[in-house]
């Protein structure tokens, strides 16, 4: 099957192509259309708003940031495990999102610390309200979510009681639906998911 050896940077270029291949033959793409892709790379960072200030503030435009004074604390944040390669990534667009929204954001990624603030200020000039950490601990001190957005291997059992200390809040949001939700759960946190409770 042709498509299933398309991934990572391939197939969105693949999916360009397929766009400008439609638009041409006046067709509609639906759900594999980049921009749809760009909405779903949203998702998580809706689903933060929606947790730490209620569903009626995903839809912006606000008049006062919704996330006002909370901090967001995002692992992984290349592409993919394996590279600093950040071109594509959804972290960028979370990140951007969350700043929107008025949280404060820190990052952590075991290799694309150096590739990832040129290409976030890019989108956010200045990028304020945005930090880096060499930790993971450290980026998750104080936060009040947890976002799982590349499920690098260092990343995959993380220790979850040593986390509910250091976080202001348990909120966990796995984009990666890498952690065992009962597991979390029973230790206090409340889990979110993409696609599963």
């Amino acid at each position: 099957d042709y498509s299933s050896r398309r991934t990572g940077k391939t197939a969105v270029k693949e999916m360009h192509n397929l766009e400008m291949l439609a638009t041409q033959a006046h067709q509609e793409l639906g759900i594999v259309a980049p921009r749809m892709q760009q909405a779903q790379k949203r998702v998580l960072a809706d689903k933060v708003i929606a947790q730490l200030a209620g569903k009626e503030f995903v839809d912006g435009p606000w008049k006062t940031p919704p996330l006002r004074g909370k901090v967001v604390a995002l692992w992984g944040l290349a592409f993919k495990p394996g590279t600093d390669d950040v071109r594509e990534a959804p972290a960028l667009t979370i990140v951007a999102r969350l700043l929107e929204a008025g949280a404060e954001v820190r990052g952590h990624d075991p290799v694309a610390h150096d590739t990832f603030l040129p290409m976030l200020s890019q989108l956010v000039p200045g990028a304020k309200g945005f930090s880096l950490h060499e930790q993971a601990y450290e980026a998750a001190r104080g936060a009040d979510a947890l976002c799982l957005v590349t499920e690098w291997r260092e990343l995959r059992r993380p220790n979850f009681a040593k986390l509910k200390t250091l976080m202001r809040s348990p909120h966990l949001l796995d984009g990666r639906n890498t952690w065992d939700p009962a597991e979390v759960r029973e230790l206090g946190f409340t889990y979110e998911g993409i696609g599963r409770k």
